[in-house]
Formats: C-alpha cells, sequence, structure tokens
C-alpha cells in the first residue's frame, strides 16, 4: 500500500505502463543500446523522436528485458505542477521501494514545495538507501515546460547518478543540459533515425502484426515514401486489408508525413462501420476513456464492449490499468480524429464537452469537469464546479493547474466570483504571496459590490472581512485587523464554524500584536475549538501557531509547551496532510526546552520544526525558527552558524514576510553584533531600525532595547545610569500588559548592570525579582546567558529554592561538556538528557514533574531513570542520588 493515504485513490493509471502487442515486431539492437548505457553509468536514456515512431514500443521491450527494477509515469500538462509533478515521482518509485519519498510526500500532497536544494537532498537520502538502482520512465515529457521541475529532476539525479536512472519518452528534447551529458558520457540517445524500420523489419511487421504478403518493391516503396515510420506503417497496413490492388494503393502514397497520416486515418476511418466511426469521432475529446463515460458521451449502452473490440483491431487505443476500465487513444491518433470532427460535426463538439462534463462531475472527477466545461465555453458551468470544490482543490495539490483556469477564464467571468477569489486569497496568503492576496481580494470584493443581492450575500461578506483580517494582521496593521475581524464574527452565522474560526484567528493574531495578551488567549483557543468542530486543520494549526507565538513573547512556557503538544496530538490524529505552520509547532517545543537550559531537547525541536518549514517552504516559520536558532549558536560561541542561520532569514524576511517578525530578527541580529565584539555594529543596528535609548519604549523590540543596555553598560558611570532608567522604563511598560519574560530580563539585566557598578545590595534585589519571575515557568537559559556574574550573585540567594537550581544548571555546564574531552567518573558516562533527570530528581522533583519540567512523557522519564540507574550501579533514587554527589556529578 502506497504510504500516502491521497494517493490510494487518485490517477492509478498515471503509474500503469503501457501492455506490449502481443504481435509485434522486436527492436533487440535497441534494447541492447539502453542496456548498455545502463551498464557504463549513463544517468539518462533519451528516446526523443516525433508521434508514432514506437518510442513506448521501445520502453515497455526494454522494461520486459532489463534486470533493474523500474517504474513508469505517464505525464499530462497538469504535471506543470512542481509539488504535483514530485508527488507522482515519488508514487511511482514506491511501486519498487516502498518507503521512498514517505516523509517529503506528506508535504507536497498539501501543494507545499520545499526548496529545489532541500527537496533533492531528501529524496537523494532516500534513494542512497535503496537496495539496488532504480529505473525510471517518463512518459510524454514534452508536455512539461515547468523550470522548477527539470531544475528539481537535474539536482536529484547529479546528487545521485549511481542510484537512478531516468528513461526520458518525448517528442521534443527537454530542458536538460544535454551537450554536458554527451560530453560526459551520460547519455544514451536513441533518436527517429534509429527508431525507423528498415526494409526487413517492415516485411517482419506485416507479417506479425497485420498479416499481408507483399512484394520486394512494394516494401521498398513503403519504406521510402513513410520513412519507416511505425505509425505510418500500421494505418496503412490498416487500409490495404481487404484491399484486392495493394500495389496501387502504395503507389499513391505521396507527401508529407502529416499528409500521409491524414489521409490513412481517414482511409482506416471509413473503412469501419458507421457506428464506430461515430464512436471514435465522438469521444476523441476525451483524454482517458471508459465504458460509462462513453455511454454518456455518445448515448449507447455498449461502450465498455466496443472499446474491447477496439482495442483487439489495433486502433490505437492503449489500456491504462490492468483491469480494462481505463483506455486512452495514441496521441496522435487522436488529433487526427478530433481534427476530423470539427470537419465533420462542429457545432456539436460543445454538446459532447458538456456531457462528458457532467458525467465527470457526477463521478467525482470535478478537475476534468472543469477542463471539458471550459472546453464547451460553459464559464457559467465552469465557476460553478470551481465554487462547489476550490478549497479541495487549493488544498489538494492542485494550484498550478486551477491558476490556468483562471487565467483561461475570460476577465469578466472570474470578476463574477466571490468565492473563487476568496479561495485563491486564502491560498496565496498562506504562501506569503502579498500581490497575489490583495488582487483576488480587490476581485471578491467588487464581486460582490457589483452583485448586492447575490444569495448568502451576508455570509460572502463576513468571509471578505475574515479574510481582510487575516491580510491586514500580516501586514502590521492591528486596529484596522480588529475591527474587520470583529465585524465579521458580528455578521457570521452562530453555527457557521468554519468561518468564525478564521474570523476569530485573524482577530487574535491582531489582538497578539497589540499586546493583549488575555483576550488573544480566549479568542485563539476559541478559534482552535470551532475549527476541531469544523475540521479544518489548516485554520486551527494557524491558530495554535499564533498562540504558542503569544505564549513564548509574553513568558508563558507551560501554555506555549501545552498548546503545541495539543495540536500535535490533533496533527497525529488528521488524515491530511500538516500546514505549513506546523515547523513553528516543533520549534516552539524547542524554544521551551532552551528557555529551561534543556540544550539537547531545544536542538532537536528545532531542527524538526527547520526540516518541516523547508518541507512546506514557509517562509515566515523559517525566519522564526532561524531567529531563534542563531541565539543557541551565540550561547554555544558559534559565530559562523549563527550568522548563517541570520543570513537567511534576513533573506527570507526581505523577500516578502509578515511584519511582527522585524523586531526579534533586529534584537538578535544585534546580539550577534555585540557577542562577537563589534559594538559599534549592534548600535548601527538599533539606529537603523530606529531602536533608540531614549523615548517611548516599543514592546514588539522589547528584546532590542536590552541590547541597549549592554552597549550603555561600556560608558562608564553615566551610561549606567542611563541603561537603569531604560531598564525601568522597559519594566514600566512591560508590566502594563503582563509580558512578564521582559519583566524578568530587564530586571537580570538591571542586576548586571549594578553589579559592575559595585552596588551588589541593590544588584541582588533585581536578581531575586528576576528569579521569582523566572521560577513559575521555569526559566533557566536567560540567566546562563547573563553568564559568571549572576553566578557570582546567585551564591547570596541561596535561600530562594530556584536560585539553588539555577546554581546547579550552572554548575553542570562543565560537565555536561563531557563529550568535548572532559573526563568522566564513569566507565560509561551519563548522557546530557540523564544528568537533566538526575538533577532535578535530586531537586526532590516527582516522576510526573520531570516529565513535565523536560516536556517529555512519563515513560521517557522512566526510561532515563533505568539508564542512569545501571551506569551508577544503583536501584534506588536516593542511592542514585548519594553517589552522583560522591562522583562529583551534582
Amino acid at each position: 500500500m502506497s504510504p500516502i493515504p491521497a494517493l490510494d485513490n487518485l490517477l492509478q493509471t498515471k503509474f500503469h505502463q503501457p501492455a506490449l502487442p502481443a504481435r509485434r515486431v522486436s527492436r533487440p539492437h535497441l534494447v541492447a543500446r539502453l542496456e548498455e548505457g545502463l551498464r557504463a553509468g549513463r544517468v539518462v536514456s533519451l528516446i526523443s523522436a516525433p508521434a508514432g515512431y514506437g518510442k513506448s514500443s521501445l520502453a515497455i521491450e526494454w522494461s520486459r528485458q532489463t534486470s533493474r527494477p523500474y517504474a513508469w509515469l505517464q505525464l499530462d500538462e497538469g504535471d506543470n505542477d512542481p509539488a504535483r509533478f514530485f508527488l507522482y515521482f515519488i508514487a511511482a518509485l514506491q511501486k519498487v521501494q516502498p518507503d521512498f519519498g514517505a516523509e517529503v510526500a506528506v508535504s507536497l500532497a498539501a501543494g507545499q514545495l520545499p526548496a529545489q536544494d532541500i527537496l533533492a537532498g531528501l529524496l537523494a537520502d532516500d534513494l542512497l538507501r535503496a537496495p539496488r538502482p532504480l529505473l525510471l520512465f517518463l512518459d510524454d515529457l514534452q508536455v512539461i515546460h515547468e523550470t522548477a521541475v527539470f531544475n528539481g529532476l537535474q539536482a536529484l539525479v547529479s546528487r545521485v547518478p549511481e542510484k537512478l536512472h531516468l528513461a526520458v519518452l518525448t517528442r521534443e528534447d527537454p530542458s536538460f543540459p544535454l551537450a554536458r551529458l554527451r560530453a560526459q558520457n551520460l547519455l544514451t540517445e536513441i533518436r527517429a533515425a534509429d527508431l525507423r524500420f528498415s526494409t526487413a523489419e517492415i516485411q517482419d511487421f506485416y507479417r506479425a502484426v497485420i498479416p499481408l504478403e507483399l512484394s520486394a518493391d512494394d516494401l521498398a516503396v513503403l519504406e521510402k515514401r513513410t520513412e519507416g515510420w511505425a505509425a505510418g506503417l500500421q494505418l496503412a497496413g490498416l487500409s490495404m486489408q481487404g484491399r484486392e490492388d495493394l500495389h496501387a494503393f502504395i503507389q499513391s502514397l505521396n507527401g508529407s508525413h502529416r499528409f500521409i497520416l491524414g489521409y490513412l486515418t481517414e482511409e482506416v476511418l471509413h473503412r469501419q462501420p458507421e457506428y464506430i466511426q461515430d464512436f471514435l469521432l465522438k469521444t476523441s475529446i476525451l483524454k482517458q476513456l471508459n465504458g460509462s463515460l462513453c455511454d454518456a458521451l455518445t448515448g449507447r449502452s455498449d461502450s465498455a464492449e466496443l472499446l474491447e473490440e477496439l482495442l483487439a483491431a489495433n486502433l490505437f487505443l492503449i489500456p491504462l490499468d490492468d483491469s480494462g476500465q481505463w483506455y486512452r487513444y495514441h496521441g496522435l491518433f487522436s488529433e487526427l480524429l478530433f481534427s476530423l470532427l470539427k470537419r465533420s460535426q462542429g457545432e456539436q463538439i460543445n454538446e459532447y464537452h458538456q456531457r462528458a462534463s457532467r458525467w465527470l462531475s457526477e463521478h467525482g472527477r470535478a478537475l476534468d469537469a472543469v477542463d471539458h466545461s471550459l472546453a464547451a465555453g460553459d464559464y457559467a458551468r465552469a465557476i460553478e464546479l470551481m465554487e462547489e470544490n476550490i478549497l479541495s482543490m487549493l488544498g489538494g495539490g492542485h494550484l498550478w493547474r486551477v491558476d490556468g483556469w483562471i487565467r483561461a477564464l475570460p476577465p469578466e467571468w472570474l470578476g463574477r466570483s466571490v468565492k473563487i477569489n476568496l479561495g485563491f486569497a486564502w491560498v496565496y496568503l498562506l504562501r506569503s504571496n502579498f500581490e497575489r492576496v490583495a488582487f483576488h481580494f480587490g476581485q471578491a470584493r467588487s464581486a460582490l459590490e457589483s452583485q448586492p443581492e447575490t444569495p448568502g450575500a451576508e455570509k460572502l461578506r463576513a468571509e471578505i472581512l475574515a479574510l481582510e483580517a487575516n491580510f491586514l494582521q500580516t501586514q502590521g496593521k492591528v486596529k484596522e485587523a480588529i475591527a474587520a475581524g470583529q465585524e465579521a464574527l458580528r455578521l457570521a452565522d452562530a453555527g457557521d464554524f468554519r468561518l468564525r474560526g478564521l474570523a476569530s484567528l485573524a482577530l487574535g493574531g491582531a489582538l497578539r500584536q497589540a499586546d493583549q495578551f488575555d483576550q488573544a488567549v480566549e479568542t485563539l483557543q476559541e478559534a482552535i475549538r470551532l475549527t476541531q468542530e469544523s475540521k479544518d486543520f489548516v485554520t486551527g494549526m494557524l491558530s495554535t501557531g499564533q498562540l504558542v507565538l503569544m505564549a513564548l513573547d509574553f513568558g508563558r512556557l507551560r501554555l506555549a509547551a501545552e498548546a503545541a503538544e495539543r495540536s500535535l496530538r490533533w496533527l497525529e490524529d488528521s488524515p491530511t496532510a500538516p500546514p505549513p505552520i506546523i515547523g513553528v509547532i516543533f520549534s516552539t517545543l524547542g524554544m521551551v526546552g532552551l528557555e529551561r537550559g534543556q540544550m539537547e531537547t531545544a536542538r532537536e525541536y528545532m531542527q524538526r520544526g527547520l526540516k518541516l518549514a523547508r518541507f512546506s517552504g514557509h517562509n515566515a516559520s523559517i525566519i522564526s525558527i532561524q531567529t531563534n536558532m542563531a541565539r543557541l549558536h551565540l550561547y554555544e560561541r558559534d559565530f559562523e552558524q549563527a550568522k548563517i542561520c541570520l543570513d537567511e532569514a534576513w533573506r527570507l524576511f526581505i523577500a516578502g514576510a509578515a511584519g511582527w517578525l522585524r523586531p526579534g530578527l533586529i534584537a538578535r541580529q544585534a546580539q550577534y553584533e555585540l557577542a562577537r565584539g563589534d559594538a559599534a555594529a549592534a548600535e548601527a543596528v538599533l539606529r537603523e531600525n530606529g531602536i533608540l535609548p531614549e523615548g517611548e519604549v516599543r514592546l514588539p523590540a522589547g528584546e532590542a532595547y536590552l541590547v541597549w543596555v549592554r552597549l550603555l553598560a561600556a560608558h562608564g558611570e553615566a551610561g549606567i545610569e542611563q541603561g537603569l532608567a531604560l531598564t525601568r522604563r522597559i519594566i514600566e511598560r512591560a508590566q502594563t500588559v503582563k509580558r512578564s519574560s521582559l519583566v524578568m530580563l530587564a530586571n537580570l539585566h538591571q542586576a548586571l548592570l549594578l553589579e559592575s557598578a559595585d552596588r551588589r545590595d541593590e544588584a541582588l534585589f533585581s536578581l531575586r525579582a528576576a528569579l521569582e519571575l523566572a521560577e513559575p515557568e521555569g526559566f533557566i537559559q536567560p540567566f546562563l546567558e547573563a553568564g559568571g556574574p549572576i553566578a557570582s550573585l546567585l551564591v547570596d540567594c541561596g535561600d530562594l529554592p530556584y536560585a539553588r537550581r539555577v546554581q546547579s544548571a550552572f554548575a553542570a555546564i562543565p560537565t555536561a561538556s563531557s563529550a568535548a574531552g572532559v573526563r568522566s567518573p564513569l566507565p560509561e558516562p551519563l548522557t546530557e538528557r540523564e544528568l537533566e533527570v538526575l538533577r532535578l530528581l535530586a531537586e526532590g522533583l516527582s516522576y510526573a514533574e520531570v516529565a513535565e519540567h523536560l516536556v517529555v512523557s512519563l515513560n521517557t522519564v522512566r526510561y532515563h531513570v533505568k539508564g542512569l540507574y545501571g551506569k551508577l550501579g544503583v536501584d534506588r533514587q536516593t542511592r542514585a542520588v548519594e553517589m552522583a554527589r560522591k562522583l562529583g556529578l551534582l
């Protein structure tokens, strides 16, 4: 079974290799060339020729003889969407390597395309684990013209040339660097000249496939007139069946391939019974055929049997599955049939498309139904179908295809649909494409204003306001976003959970930026409840993302961890792919770990979050996570890695991201410059962004103002006094909006300033205030980052239990570095996590309290306890603590 549930019922015909005819001409010399390319380690086999030259037949024959595991992927225009292409690419290779690409496929199934290097790296890693090299046939690659698809394929093949060979079947050369591949002997080429039938092969063809005995002269004329072209030879053979004067007919063949094919197609068609002619012409509008669909199109009731007859008669029909349910015509034959249909029944074509659209819509194939409605010029029906399915279409990875429809619709028709434009605006908002959001939002608003009496107009107004509120809050227009969100909730029906959830998300996000903590928490928690009722997973996870980020901003670590863990449990139970914000959810658990001094936990969750954010290409998540990763690297004095994180965050922010990310990024950049000893650069970062030590303190930039406190400390007594005044303003402002973590940090910075001025009693007072604020949520890391002066002050705070806990964390820093060369007193050293558990047990915490503190399960705590007992050689907690003290581990 496919590891990607979304593919279990999705166009399985794309992976079905066409069957070889029972009667055919074998091409052993060409198969040998292709096999030799595999043995030589070439990475691409290019089978390139115009239609009808037997490309597929050769590839199928090769696949039947090669020993290499292979998969087949039939391409169509819709596969120009890179996310869709690589989803099918993965699903095809899963036929021979079931675990291939399972992780990245989850994001692709939701239309989320990772960056090219990330995608290529992940898929290459999976291929490296394959027990044998794989072969993938890409049929009809000429329909692909999206650069991102070719770039992704090249990046993948270049990483693992020994593990994946691409066999490309195409009517025209693809956008691969063919000259370079050829020069490096990495390309096997089979072209039209190679595929042409020789006289001997033509004789074999007419004896085996279409039983005819022809003279040597007639064979020579056929070779000359058709140039060994397989499609022409097959049509000529079908036309000659039953004729008496074959020589005269052969002599009459003259002209270009296109002329000969058109002439022979008409000849073949006219030799069929009238009901077959009618069936072939009408069904030529279909990309795929099955009995029931053809019945609906033609008015017949025996189409399934008729399709079997056509297959048996070699009339260019190709099976698409093993059960004989779905077929397609050979592309060239279909084109010629359709040209004949336009000549003979042109006025009926739109009606045929409408019939096909109705059948496809009734049978759950809305995408194909829209194609036929558009082909019929039935824009009203096309828009109706799109409105009914827009969210599922866009959420199911079909953005590229639906965007193509939008471009195909006359502007006046697109401008009429509020729902379609709202759907697109929402999708582009998730992808931070604000220019496209604004366009479709404007279209939706204009459409509603021009049709004020549209049924459901009140609900549409509420949807527009909910979307507007979400858009405004990403732009930092907080007051306007709050007003729009409140109005959307006023207009929305009480039972419309999806719409109310969407409006509550926007309102909660705006209240978060307005520092209205209690109202924001209440609103976002209500948004999560509503989205669970409506099963709107994406909006629910976005609401959780807003909630956890706000909780971190306000120092509510428990709230952040609980909300993140609940959302991950929801994710486990959800059948849909995770939304782009999922990286932030994992990163939140990393930030909780970091603030509590749990570096191993922090790194693990942040790296997982970053990986998921890159999968989805969600720039806001990547910026947020990289900003926090830079803090971790700064603490470890790894300036090179910190710079890499910040450079990527800035690059993505400049490309376009929500404004609320900017203050944290500015603060981290200034901290980076100060940490590496460039105070002037740190000050420049702050001044260039309007963050000054005097005047009003703007809270979103709270951490950046604290960098000023460090800078001012270097300017003697006057600077210290200015810094103390600034910390007091920060504390006063932060207390008014309940930003307890910022109050804690400001007190900690006060303590540093006062200690540097030899005002120890005042410094201890500030430190005690910081410790009291830190204790309820378990903050440790800010004290460790403050360094030696704080460690010295903690000695005089021994009457505070939490001070002893922070002291323990300071004392553990050398021990935790045993992996870097400090000798452990044990034969098998304790891991960092085992040391964390041991320290917490020594402080008297229960297993459940340890689990809560470390943000892990109770079973995980028991696992670590069992490990440390074994290494210490004890069997109970008191003995473990006693032994650890003797060994100097505590």
